[in-house]
């Protein structure tokens, strides 16, 4: 008897889960792709915004890296005050890199969660699929999404 019920249990919470996407009407899966296109959009644009600013971030870096040396080598700096300037340099540059990708990161959570919840409410799954996305010489996981196929 125990395993009869859990049975039917088990049976109703699959039904409960898989019909509203069996039944949905195309239209529905439509508007949920919509959704999901337009989420991707705003994601891939956030990542193009966050390499750019990060390029221009390290290209700032670098340019005060090549003034620190030439500083340096006309005797402005000597090597202990150099290299102070240089690890300050270097810890404002991952400072600012490290803000561009836990905005970006943040940003397109957000976008993806607020697509996901919109899509459950139709009855839809959509899945995050994380791909590589390379800032600054780093690796960051971004979440594209998609719709689920059962």
């Amino acid at each position: 008897m125990k395993r009869l019920s859990v049975m039917l249990l088990v049976l109703t919470l699959v039904f409960a889960v898989f019909t509203p996407t069996a039944f949905a009407g195309a239209s529905e899966y439509d508007q949920v792709q919509d959704l999901v296109d337009k989420a991707n959009a705003k994601i891939e644009k956030a990542v193009g915004a966050a390499i750019e600013e990060a390029d221009r971030v390290t290209e700032k870096y670098l340019e005060d890296l090549d003034k620190l040396e030439s500083k340096k080598e006309a005797g402005i700096f000597d090597s202990n005050k150099y290299e102070q300037e240089k690890a300050r340099l270097a810890a404002k540059y991952e400072q600012k890199i490290d803000k561009i990708i836990d905005k970006l990161v943040e940003k397109t959570g957000k976008v993806a969660a607020k697509a996901r919840n919109d899509a459950v409410k139709k009855g839809f799954v959509v899945i995050c699929e994380e791909v590589e996305v390379e800032i600054a010489g780093r690796t960051v996981l971004i979440d594209p999404l998609r719709i689920a196929d059962f």
